[in-house]
């Protein structure tokens, strides 16, 4: 994600600041910024390369720009990977050969930059439709081909927007010739999308806004507000009054009723971790976000809290029926993670089955792993991937 100008200026006032650029395709960080303590930035600065990487503002005939002119930003050097794991015409669309440094690769970032005179890379944006949201890369017109093959929709945009300063979310507009059951658009795109891929807004629009041009003015695409889809009832125990009061602080809204789902609300991921907080706090009860996920209508979330019910899916198995016998891989999720990360991963190892394990608090969580793996696989050699979250992921005995 970018990181504002503002945070930068804010982390100077106390220290010395690095930010550091760089898609997985290039090892992760290739472009770096130091911000030295006392120091002010006015505009976003990504800084210059690492040492062994080579940088190049390119046109759209691959011609290098001038300081000050726009083009697409390529990386080059040690950093660069060979390219994406069984996927050839992905790797020729963005693992270009090198025009300047024969035998070597470049990496298309579909970035938009500029050269500065002193040598830095000013940062503008992204040149295709494909943003970053609370670090997960998401292609919107993925997600707008999905919601063209839903029923009565004949038009779909789908757009990041920023609801405060460093937070954004994902928002549908779409066009129908009927009123359109957003909660069963919503439903319908869960079962083939992951969470954060499903906009926190569905928005009917009557046409598109253009621009002078006839381009597509996205500007001009309104603001959804968050508002009650439902018949509005009124909390009916403590349970959801307490409840709806943290709804309506999350969400900055009010007049939240029992029949109010938390997503058609303008809830999204990040908000229901404060949601499943403000319930810890509130009433004792820790709530897994896989299950307010599953229970977002307020009165099935109240239930929920009422019963003082815990229910996690410890891990989830992807390529059981292709996989073959005796090919099976743990994964292990970032710290505070989820196995659903491996599901791509999982897309170009049919022949494995891949048991991917989702983080729960738990002190004995290592324990619980291990009985799982055994109940799986009696015996060994075992297959482990993922994360160490700082320890030592196998040892091989």
């Amino acid at each position: 994600d970018v990181c504002p100008v503002d945070l930068i200026n804010k982390w100077t006032e106390h220290c010395d600041f690095c930010n550091e650029y760089g898609p997985t395709e290039t090892t992760v960080t290739s472009v770096q910024l130091l911000v030295n303590q006392g120091k002010k930035i006015g505009k976003m600065v990504i800084g210059k390369a690492l040492s062994n990487t080579y940088l190049y503002v390119l046109g759209p005939n691959m011609q290098p720009q001038p300081i000050g002119v726009p083009g697409e930003l390529y990386i080059g050097g040690d950093g660069v990977a060979k390219g994406y794991l069984n996927r050839v015409e992905k790797t020729a669309e963005v693992f270009r050969p090198n025009p300047f440094i024969p035998g070597e690769l470049i990496y298309k970032t579909g970035d938009q930059v500029k050269w500065r005179p002193d040598g830095n890379i000013d940062f503008i944006g992204r040149i295709d439709n494909q943003v970053k949201i609370r670090g997960f890369r998401i292609e919107l017109g993925e997600i707008e081909n999905r919601l063209r093959n839903q029923r009565g929709i004949k038009k779909a945009i789908v757009m990041a927007r920023d609801d405060k300063p460093g937070e954004k979310y994902l928002c549908a507009y779409l066009m129908a010739d009927e009123k359109l059951e957003m909660s069963t658009i919503r439903k319908s795109l869960a079962k083939t999308l992951p969470a954060y891929m499903v906009p926190s807004y569905f928005v009917q629009i009557d046409g598109i806004p253009k621009t002078p041009s006839g381009k597509l003015d996205r500007k001009a695409l309104p603001v959804p507000k968050g508002e009650n889809t439902e018949t509005y009832e009124p909390p009916t125990n403590e349970f959801e009054e307490k409840l709806a009061s943290i709804w309506e602080e999350v969400l900055g809204i009010k007049g939240v009723g029992i029949n109010d789902d938390f997503f058609e609300a303008g809830g999204h991921s990040l908000k229901l971790f404060l949601v499943a907080d403000s319930i810890f706090q509130a009433f004792g009860i820790k709530l897994a976000i896989s299950q307010l996920q599953k229970y977002s209508r307020m009165k099935d979330m109240a239930a929920l809290i009422a019963l003082g019910r815990y229910e996690e899916e410890i891990f989830l198995q992807f390529n059981s029926q292709t996989a073959v016998p005796g090919k099976t891989i743990f994964c292990f999720p970032p710290i505070y993670g989820y196995g659903f990360i491996y599901k791509e991963l999982a897309e170009f190892l049919p022949e494995y089955k891949l048991v991917s394990f989702n983080f729960v608090e738990d002190e004995n969580i290592i324990e619980k792993y291990a009985d799982i793996i055994m109940d799986m696989q009696p015996e060994g050699g075992y297959l482990f991937f993922g994360w160490s979250a700082g320890g030592q992921l196998g040892i091989h005995v």
